[in-house]
């Protein structure tokens, strides 16, 4: 099997999920920050969950692909639930201090929090 390379300025893959042997792998940027890191793994999960058997590796990107959305959002609520931030929210305006006291808590960055209260409607972000 002949392998081409494709160079690129800019690569935006984040993980990169196969099988080794009769294992899985997730090949992972070392440098990726433990909140990312978190996210990214979690991505991966619902890829494994949606892959066919035997299917082609999956690769974790910032593309806007249905299957990249899904993704994302799968991981976001896996990590950060709407319903926990609802009740820690109570619907009242969230100021970005305690985005960030929730992203620590829920040991995802910040923008997970921002994303989960503005698309499900939890709470307004305020400056």
């Amino acid at each position: 099997m002949e392998t081409e390379v494709i160079e690129a300025e800019q690569v935006n893959v984040q993980g990169f999920l196969g099988q080794g042997g009769n294992r899985l792998v997730l090949a992972l940027p070392q440098a990726l920050p433990a909140p990312a890191r978190r996210f990214v793994t979690a991505r991966a999960a619902y890829g494994l969950a949606t892959q066919l058997p035997g299917g082609p590796p999956g690769l974790v990107t910032e593309a806007a692909t249905w299957t990249q959305r899904a993704g994302r959002a799968f991981a976001a609520e896996f990590l950060a639930p709407a319903q926990a931030l609802t009740e820690r929210t109570r619907g009242l305006p969230v100021h970005e201090t305690q985005v960030e006291a929730l992203a620590g808590e829920f040991q995802v960055s910040p923008a997970v929090i921002r994303h989960q209260l503005q698309n499900f409607r939890i709470a307004p972000i305020t400056l």
